[in-house]
């Protein structure tokens, strides 16, 4: 959360966050966590299939956390960090649910672009996905600041690499893919 004696034009955790009251305090883990990858999905379509951003966008309407004059939306690292940082979330309630969230992140995925999108290849998504700034970035921290792989993001941005680089030779897909086809 910014800091309040700092001044801000925009929205800010502090403000746009007012609807977390809606969601039980018991399942804010699984929120943010699930709101990364949401947010983190279309950085991978909007970086890497500019030409079918628009109609994704249009199917989606992902709820965002926005900030700043432009109301861009937060990072998916962000979405793990700062609940974090500021107490209103335990990683290691976030860390237990690192597993079966990811397993459902790939359902959601693969679910959604078979339905949705047929024209994406899910390979190529799931191969450009770890070339995402919010992948790239918290790994390269991590080797300058080995303190750092501790921390959520760092562990989360882990799996998802581990998920997308486990190559299925059999069906030229994601391991973590093959048990939803």
């Amino acid at each position: 959360m910014p800091d309040r004696r700092v001044p801000y034009f925009g929205l800010s955790w502090s403000y746009d966050c007012g609807n977390l009251n809606k969601i039980p305090i018991e399942s804010w883990p699984a929120f943010f966590y699930c709101l990364c990858f949401t947010v983190l999905v279309g950085q991978a379509m909007h970086a890497h299939f500019r030409a079918d951003y628009q109609q994704f966008e249009q199917l989606i309407r992902y709820p965002m956390f926005c900030h700043g004059l432009g109301r861009l939306q937060k990072k998916p690292r962000a979405i793990l960090s700062v609940p974090v940082e500021k107490g209103m979330v335990n990683q290691k309630e976030i860390e237990k649910i690192l597993p079966d969230g990811m397993e459902l992140f790939v359902k959601e995925v693969v679910d959604f672009f078979q339905q949705n999108m047929q024209n994406i290849n899910l390979t190529d998504f799931f191969e450009k996905l770890i070339y995402v700034s919010d992948v790239q970035i918290p790994l390269l921290i991590a080797v300058i600041n080995p303190e750092m792989k501790e921390g959520i993001v760092v562990k989360n941005v882990r799996s998802i690499a581990r998920c997308c680089k486990q190559e299925n030779k059999e069906v030229g897909l994601t391991m973590g893919l093959k048990r939803f086809l």
